[in-house]
């Protein structure tokens, strides 16, 4: 498996690059605020339309049309692969302030990983140009586990 580790691994042109990293990093720091909140299981749905946004926003820099819904879908199977990390992660907020801040910090890593796997499926949709409205959400069955695996340099 091919583990991606930013736009480096990527085919991309500056301005994609650019415009990649503020949209996946406004994200992510806004998925971070939300997992902050004190209440486990709160921040699910707000984080989902964040990374749906961030799906739709995605798909605008390579020149790819998206549906809210499918957006939607998108970000909630990915969701439904981490959803171990989820539980554990929301359950650590009823230890107080620490709890609030892990989950913060696996709310932008997870969002952050969401963002370069839509990018990778994207730049590749664009560069075989065989698709411009996307009709069904990237396959994210090969990342679901992808922070479990060991990256050795």
């Amino acid at each position: 498996m091919k583990i991606l580790r930013g736009s480096s691994d990527l085919n991309l042109t500056p301005k994609q690059e650019k415009s990649c990293k503020l949209i996946i990093r406004s994200a992510a720091t806004a998925a971070a605020g939300i997992g902050i909140v004190p209440i486990p299981g709160a921040d699910l749905g707000p984080i989902t339309a964040v990374q749906a946004g961030m799906i739709i926003a995605l798909a605008k820099t390579f020149n790819l049309t998206i549906t809210e819904a499918v957006a939607k879908q998108a970000a909630l199977g990915f969701i439904v692969g981490n959803a171990g990390r989820l539980i554990a992660s929301s359950l650590t907020k009823m230890i107080p302030g620490l709890g609030s801040l892990i989950c913060g910090g696996v709310a932008f890593t997870l969002t952050e990983v969401l963002g370069w796997e839509v990018v990778a499926d994207f730049s590749e949709r664009a560069l075989q140009k065989t698709q411009s409205h996307i009709n069904e959400p990237p396959n994210f069955d090969k990342y679901t586990n992808i922070i479990d695996v060991d990256i050795k340099q």
